[in-house]
């Protein structure tokens, strides 16, 4: 690997793409040790949207075209929020400029771009972070400190999903076209399940994968969705375990959101879901004492941490490898890849 380039002791940033983007420019604001010098979006009504939101930020804050923007302000960093075809080719561009990348989840639409990418800012000595957000939750912390102190023995086989009974994305269009978006839920929800539990497991390397995708809501309720649905798959690792997923737009699930992480091992398993069907969370550890199945929710979780804008920040003035790095989105791509040839072939796809 290149010599990674420093940055300055408060780096600029700047953010592309002001959808999702929209959250990642607040947490630029509030951290102090970044300056925002840029944010861009060739919608016009979202750039109103975030100047009535942010009415401190100055005209010369926004641009319409990216390269514009990163000719003139020249940042130190910047956060690419754009839909999943584009994420290759404009992390490519900021890299190039000089910049610090961190690029939404999916890395890239198939495995080629995301190596590309990774290859690329390796070369160029510049920081390349996949914005794995559901790393960083306090559930996943005590989840790491009981995997961490082998509390769990060896994990053999996991569980991840991620189910909704009525959630194809509608507002903007381009999340259930293929040729933007590269997949439906498997690439939008499961890339962050899979990513979650793989990492939980020490990031084995994987050797073979078999999925199967279905098409049975979307079609009839917006003419021009062309990718699955509900997807489900196992995943195999060299060390002989396993890690099977389930992901859902749309699907007879017992609760608006579904969504789990469950880790078994020799020692006992730890088990996350979300509660009432949203965005809360809990999570329990079982364990075997003196013959009788123990098991509950810790008195306490880790206090939240830094969340993945202050964690790129962070690193980015230490001079630190981030922690979803461009290997991970390499390697996550590498699952999402094989999970969709092997659904489109029914055949098992195995990697060398």
């Amino acid at each position: 690997m290149s010599k990674r380039t420093p940055a300055p002791s408060k780096p600029t940033a700047a953010v592309i793409g002001l959808g999702i983007g929209r959250g990642h420019l607040r947490a630029l604001r509030a951290n102090p040790a970044v300056r925002l010098v840029g944010a861009c979006d060739t919608t016009p009504e979202r750039i109103s949207r975030v100047r009535d939101e942010l009415p401190d930020l100055t005209a010369d804050l926004f641009f319409d075209d990216y390269a514009t923007m990163l000719k003139r302000t020249k940042p130190d960093a910047a956060i690419v929020a754009l839909p999943n075809a584009l994420h290759h080719r404009v992390t490519l561009d900021c890299l190039r400029a000089g910049a610090h990348v961190l690029c939404e989840k999916p890395m890239a639409m198939n495995v080629a771009e995301a190596q590309e990418m990774a290859d690329t800012a390796d070369k160029l000595g510049k920081t390349l972070m996949i914005n794995f957000s559901y790393r960083f939750k306090p559930t996943t912390a005590a989840m790491e400190d009981v995997v961490n102190a082998g509390q769990l023995g060896e994990i053999y086989f996991a569980r991840t999903g991620w189910l909704r009974q009525q959630g194809i994305p509608r507002g903007v269009g381009w999340f259930y076209k293929k040729q933007q978006a590269g997949g439906g839920p498997l690439i939008d929800l499961g890339v962050h399940r899979i990513d979650l539990a793989w990492y939980l497991m020490g990031k084995p390397k994987v050797t073979s994968v078999c999925g199967a995708t279905f098409q049975k809501f979307g079609p009839n309720q917006l003419p021009e969705f062309d990718v699955e649905d509900f997807a489900a798959g196992q995943i195999r690792f060299a060390d002989g375990r396993c890690l099977q997923v389930a992901v859902s737009w749309a699907s007879f699930c017992e609760h608006p959101e579904q969504m789990w992480t469950e880790l078994y091992g020799t020692k006992g398993a730890a088990i996350e879901r979300n509660t009432g069907g949203g965005y809360q969370w809990t999570v329990k550890f079982l364990q075997d004492l003196a013959g009788y199945r123990i098991g509950g929710e810790p008195t306490r979780l880790p206090s939240q941490g830094p969340g993945p804008i202050d964690h790129f920040v962070d690193c980015l003035v230490a001079g630190k490898q981030p922690g979803p790095s461009a290997a991970d989105g390499v390697e996550v791509q590498r699952m999402l890849d094989g999970l969709y040839e092997s659904a489109r072939t029914g055949r098992e796809v195995r990697f060398d």
